[in-house]
């Protein structure tokens, strides 16, 4: 039906269509390039995507004329039954859009579930001073943008988005020395040395003073960490993004430092259970979005310091004490934490939604779902989460590993995550659920052991020695300087070699910087992998990805040894990816590669 229209169009009679014949040459050459364009350029970055239309929108067109031409062919020919028929095949052919209201309507309704446009709200309505530049990435440009031209919020803003790394450094220095605010949403390093920064909500104030009067803090503290700085206070709200990001709260840390700490220390934050025990702890991060290390700090000044403190689906219900630390980057100890607030902790509102669903019963409890990826490297971890419906069993096992139910309410569905660990050779690693209890793994199914899940195939090379974990996300297999030697004002080429763990569900922004003899940042290169082309969203598990990088570096940049450092992290929270060690133990935020020499 799709050819059928435009060809009729060109092809019938000319006495008798003439007057439609250029619109058909029109909608037949207009459908075929607007199919090639979205199928030919359709980069998987989020600036293109959103604005193509489906090509199946453009055949939805031309199959409605192409049924109307059929129907006006057939009427010629046998005009007797034809009205009948063409109200049926009319009828018939309006149900394939109604259907699809029913079936894809909860799919495309965003109203409960767009947690980056509820951040982008919960940003505007941040104390902001009036006339304000606000400077953003792609990412975190697009909420705000929506929301002050569609719902007139904060229209005295000017929200801008600039093409590189260069020319945000030169707006913000204009717009400071104009005397405007400018407020940052995206990370732009190096700013220590001439600026203060502080956070106000998500984003990150930008002044040439330091900020010496301290804000009004809603719960006051005095505590004494790291290096003398001191604690003074916190704020802490819950922050609704939707259940898309259930249990987050926003945390905003109060920090004032007599003297200028010597080292860039990292806030640490952890919750303690009724034990005493560890429950959850983040891989630290540098105040102020990564802006702002403790070594920049001018002495006297009062910092705010902004956390999205999104907790875990499988942290279980109760009160915890929310503690910060203040530790050098990947060595956070035992001591040393300052107990900030108790935390109450509840069951998500909403139960979580298993990838894959089932019914089994294993003992006293019900196994509903699971989440397990299909393919993964050969001898490497790989995470498997069960999904438990909480019974009369207070305990759960699976996979050798014991869990406690204790927590959760009858009835609520309960994920239980298992790191598992692949054979070095063979085809799959088998899953089978055990726990020591019979189990019916389907309805009517006769009594087993255990329940089967579909096995993890093996696929791809396994690691080489000394490649590189981020998060269990993705390694770093190799990190090649291609130029080891470079004069100022000259490149530097280096190539990564990256290996997809598992199916990713956020796109990372890989970061190659370079940095100079007296640990200062030279220059640097923020952007998705593959100039942009191969989003890690779109990366197969154990497909090997070549990634090359051209670094500029200034003329005036010192001779000297170089390191480059390489790492990743999300756009949208400026939160690298932890390396971690073969304990899964986070070591560090980047990869150090040496051997750069400028002359």
């Amino acid at each position: 039906m799709c050819i059928i229209q435009p060809n009729s169009l060109a092809s019938s009679r000319w006495d008798a269509v003439a007057p439609r014949r250029p619109a058909g040459l029109f909608l037949l050459l207009a459908g075929l390039g607007h199919l090639y364009f979205v199928l030919a350029y359709n980069p998987p970055e989020p600036d293109f995507g959103d604005f193509f239309i489906a090509p199946y929108t453009v055949a939805a067109v031309f199959i409605a004329l192409g049924l109307q031409s059929s129907v006006s062919f057939l009427s010629r020919i046998f005009p007797a039954p034809i009205p009948l028929l063409a109200s049926l095949a009319l009828t018939l052919f309006a149900l394939l859009p109604l259907a699809s209201l029913w079936s894809n309507g909860p799919r495309l309704d965003l109203s409960a579930g767009n947690d980056r446009l509820a951040l982008g709200a919960y940003t505007l309505r941040q104390p902001l001073a009036t006339g304000a530049a606000l400077l953003a990435d792609p990412k975190r440009f697009a909420a705000p943008y929506y929301l002050q031209i569609s719902e007139r919020l904060r229209p005295d803003l000017e929200i801008m988005l600039l093409p590189d790394e260069a020319a945000y450094r030169a707006a913000l220095d204009e717009r400071i020395a104009a005397g405007q605010t400018v407020y940052l949403a995206r990370y732009l390093p190096g700013l220590g040395a001439g600026y203060s920064l502080r956070s106000v909500g998500p984003l990150a104030e930008v002044s040439p003073a330091p900020f010496l009067t301290p804000p009004a803090i809603r719960h006051p503290l005095s505590a004494t960490l790291a290096a003398g700085v001191d604690l003074i206070g916190y704020d802490l709200e819950p922050l609704d993004l939707g259940p898309a990001s259930p249990r987050t709260f926003a945390l905003m840390l109060y920090w004032r430092a007599p003297r200028t700490p010597d080292a860039s220390l990292a806030v640490y934050l952890r919750l303690l259970d009724s034990s005493g025990a560890a429950a959850w702890q983040d891989s630290g991060a540098l105040p102020v979005n990564g802006l702002y290390p403790t070594n920049a700090w001018r002495p006297g000044e009062t910092i705010s310091d902004f956390r999205l403190l999104s907790l875990p689906p499988t942290l279980a219900p109760g009160p915890y004490q929310l503690q910060a630390g203040l530790f050098p980057p990947f060595q956070s100890v035992k001591t040393g934490w300052a107990d900030v607030a108790t935390l109450p902790v509840t069951a998500p509102a909403s139960a979580p939604e298993p990838p894959h669903r089932l019914r089994a019963r294993l003992g006293e409890n019900w196994l509903v779902g699971y989440e397990a990826p299909e393919t993964a490297l050969p001898d490497a971890p790989v995470t498997v989460t069960l999904y438990w419906e909480r019974g009369e069993a207070e305990t759960v096992t699976a996979f050798g590993e014991t869990r406690s139910l204790a927590a959760w309410p009858r009835g609520a569905i309960v994920p239980a995550a298992y790191t598992l660990r692949t054979p070095p050779d063979g085809e799959a690693l088998a899953l089978t659920v055990e726990t020591g209890r019979p189990a019916r793994c389907g309805w009517l199914a006769p009594e087993t052991a255990g329940c089967a899940l579909p096995p993890i195939r093996l696929a791809g090379e396994a690691l080489p020695a000394g490649a590189v974990n981020f998060d269990d996300q993705l390694v770093l297999r190799r990190a090649t300087l291609e130029t080891p030697e470079v004069a100022r004002g000259g490149v530097v080429r280096v190539t990564l070699e990256w290996q997809g763990l598992r199916t990713m569900a956020e796109s990372y922004t890989v970061f190659v910087h370079l940095v100079g003899p007296d640990g200062r940042l030279y220059g640097q290169r923020d952007y998705w992998p593959v100039e942009g082309t191969r989003l890690t969203t779109s990366w197969p598990p154990g497909e090997i990805i070549l990634d090359p990088y051209t670094v500029a570096l200034p003329a005036d940049a010192p001779p000297g040894a170089y390191t480059v450092h390489i790492g990743l992290y999300r756009l949208e929270t400026l939160q690298r990816l932890p390396v971690l060690n073969a304990a899964g133990a986070p070591l560090d935020d980047k990869v150090v590669l040496p051997g750069l020499t400028v002359r």
